[in-house]
């Protein structure tokens, strides 16, 4: 019964990535109404709701955007590499309707996020007014990755996240 309940599941799930490649929009929170902008972006394994503990606080007097990243939460799962590139292209769909243009906006970012925020800030400085980075990772290789996960994380995490079947 639990084998045919994970066939059925890794079937669902492989229609759903199929299905996604045609979503182009990421999902997201705002919070308030009035003030500057700040693009709020979790972390690996996160969502829009890393950022609830504060984002009441921030909204008094400004406009967050909190999106589920690529491959997150309520956001679309589709068939990709998940680059960086995927998901800054990803962002800027909703970032062109929430910060018209010109307007300058902040960028925060958690871990992984912190990695797309400075990569966003590098494709578009001239639109970014500062960025605020929080437990940037700073690996150089593909094997610090791997290494650090294994010291750093429990052993499910690394099956999970490294395995060719489930990573």
């Amino acid at each position: 019964l639990l084998f045919s309940i994970v066939i059925i599941r890794l079937i669902v799930i492989d229609w759903q990535k199929r299905k996604d490649i045609d979503l182009k929009s990421l999902a997201f929170k705002t919070y308030g109404k009035a003030g500057q902008r700040i693009l709020l972006l979790h972390g690996i394994l996160g969502s829009h709701r890393y950022w609830s503990s504060v984002a009441d606080r921030l909204a008094v007097n400004h406009f967050l955007v909190a999106p589920d990243l690529l491959g997150f939460g309520e956001s679309p799962k589709p068939y990709l590499k998940y680059t960086v590139q995927d998901h800054l292209d990803y962002l800027k769909r909703i970032i062109e309707p929430l910060v018209p243009g010109p307007e300058k906006f902040w960028i925060v970012g958690h871990s992984m996020g912190a990695i797309l925020a400075l990569n966003y800030a590098i494709s578009d400085s001239s639109r970014i007014r500062g960025i605020v980075l929080i437990n940037p990772p700073i690996i150089a290789s593909k094997n610090d990755l791997i290494e650090d996960f294994k010291n750093n994380s429990s052993k499910i995490m690394v099956i999970v996240t490294f395995n060719k079947f489930w990573g």
